[in-house]
């Protein structure tokens, strides 16, 4: 029997840390991703200048990908909640 997306939860320890990052970066998501106005930990947005940074979250995303393609749904909206975030508050409204 082919497998339907979304999936059923199962009672593995895979399973249960998938839920538990789903959680987490769901929660990340509602904290920062959702609310402009939400201020990020100073250390992230430090971090936002340095481009190897943001290819080691692209890269996370990648991998969060080949391990859950729902962790990888979720945490790409979360890193482009974040890109997104960070370059209207280093570039604000130019031109």
């Amino acid at each position: 029997m082919a497998k339907t997306w979304p999936m059923l939860p199962s009672c593995d320890v895979n399973s249960a840390l998938e839920y538990i990052a789903l959680l987490a970066i769901g929660l990340y998501i509602l904290f920062y991703g959702s609310v402009f106005e939400a201020s990020y930990p100073k250390e992230i947005v430090d971090l936002y200048v340095h481009p190897w940074w943001r290819i080691l979250i692209v890269s996370l995303v990648a991998l969060g990908s080949w391990w859950c393609p729902r962790i990888g749904l979720i945490s790409a909206l979360a890193v482009f909640l974040y890109l997104n975030d960070m370059d209207i508050l280093t570039n604000p409204f130019l031109g």
